[in-house]
Formats: C-alpha cells, sequence, structure tokens
C-alpha cells in the first residue's frame, strides 16, 4: 500500500474465495461492499439477459440515476472504511 488506504476494492478477491468456500461472515468482513452487491448485481445480469423482453427493467437499472447512486455508495465505502478501518 502506498498510501495506507485501502481502496474500495481491497479484499474483493479474499471475499470472493469465501463466499466459494461458504464462509460469509468472512467474505463480509474482507469487503462487505463486494457480498452486500451481489443480489443487485444478479438482477443487472438477469435484465441484461432479458432486455428484449423486460425492457424497460434494463434501462432503468442502466440509466444515469442507478449509475451515480452507485458511484456515490462506492465514493462513500471507500471513505467510510478508511475513517473506521473496516
Amino acid at each position: 500500500m502506498l498510501t495506507g488506504l485501502k481502496c474500495p476494492g481491497c479484499g474483493s478477491q479474499r471475499a470472493i474465495h469465501a463466499l466459494l468456500h461458504l464462509r460469509i461472515g468472512d467474505a463480509f468482513r474482507y469487503n462487505a461492499l463486494l457480498v452486500l452487491s451481489i443480489p443487485f448485481l444478479g438482477l443487472l445480469c438477469f435484465s441484461w439477459a432479458m432486455r428484449k423482453r423486460f425492457p424497460a427493467l434494463y434501462a432503468g437499472l442502466n440509466g444515469q440515476v442507478v449509475i451515480w447512486t452507485v458511484f456515490a455508495v462506492i465514493i462513500a465505502w471507500w471513505i467510510i472504511r478508511n475513517i473506521f478501518q473496516f
């Protein structure tokens, strides 16, 4: 670590490894945002696969409001995990 700060994605690989071994508590400790974002990522994948059948869902999840909200959540997670040392 060059600056001593954790990036928003730090611990993601360890969290995925822990999830694959069904150690949800460990995964949450490594990177809580990754674990909490899995349902949203599943919904994004579903909306992409069914974009012709449900175009409104696909458009809604890929709209500017959602994109900026996700960006704000990532920035907030970055700040919070460095203030409270998660």
